[in-house]
């Protein structure tokens, strides 16, 4: 499978993926501009709305795996390794797709993640850009920029849920220790459900936190990106707001 053929495969699944997840944003394909019902801030939601199925999960898994390949640059590698890689894709969609729960959607496309992520590169490189420094950074700037008036707060009570890096631009979910979170359910792009009105996603660019419409606005995100950040966040709901998912 080439990677021309990998992005036709991706962009219907997209496509299908979009259709069907229900919400509060019309489940219509997407324009070039994303709508936001609400404009730039989170607004509340239709509580009507669907929890996602097991189908849904599956769909997102299979789409953000996909996507993770698709960011790759097939000539980093060796031909060997490349069709390592494209196997272990091959071998996570068949996984995901055998699950029979949510539980097992998510440990089959993280075991294809990270088989994929220890094929080297060539040269030795990493895929993975959170190394120490980049994570202190990030929560060092999280306390300066986010929560500059709880000056008792330290880097320890800082943690974030990692979305992943879209065009050299990292997404989180930032957790701060010390703040009263209040309840309410609001939403963002692409059916992004927030059960909590002062905790949001938010992207990590050259030392600067944005909210995602305006990183998307100033060009960091593209459509595809807020996509795969939405299908991210309903498949990994029940970890980032149980703390039970992987956060640094």
């Amino acid at each position: 499978m080439n990677k021309k053929i990998l992005a036709a495969v991706v962009a219907i699944i997209m496509l299908f993926a979009t259709m069907g997840f229900a919400g509060c944003i019309p489940s219509s394909t997407p324009s070039d501009t994303p709508k936001n019902p609400c404009g730039q801030e989170p607004c509340i939601c239709d509580t009507t709305t669907d929890t996602p199925t097991l189908a849904d999960y599956k769909t997102a898994a299979v789409l953000q795996l996909q996507s993770f390949v698709m960011a790759l640059e097939e000539d980093d590698f060796s031909g060997e390794n490349w069709t390592r890689i494209l196997g272990y894709l091959e071998s996570g969609v068949d996984a995901i797709n055998a699950a029979v729960d949510k539980t097992g959607v998510r440990a089959a496309r993280d075991a294809a993640k990270q088989n994929i992520d220890n094929v080297p590169q060539n040269g030795g490189g990493s895929i993975s850009m959170l190394t120490y420094e980049v994570i202190k950074q990030i929560k060092q700037g999280a306390l300066i920029q986010l929560y500059p008036n709880f000056h008792e707060t330290t880097i320890d009570e800082i943690s974030f849920f990692y979305y992943g890096t879209f065009n050299g631009s990292i997404v989180v979910m930032i957790h701060n220790a010390d703040m009263a979170y209040n309840r309410g359910l609001y939403m963002d792009f692409f059916d992004i459900l927030y059960p909590r009105s002062n905790q949001f996603i938010q992207v990590w660019h050259n030392g600067s936190f944005y909210r995602l419409a305006d990183a998307y606005k100033q060009g960091l995100l593209t459509t595809q990106n807020l996509m795969q950040i939405a299908e991210t966040h309903i498949l990994e709901n029940d970890n980032i707001y149980s703390n039970n998912g992987t956060w640094h």
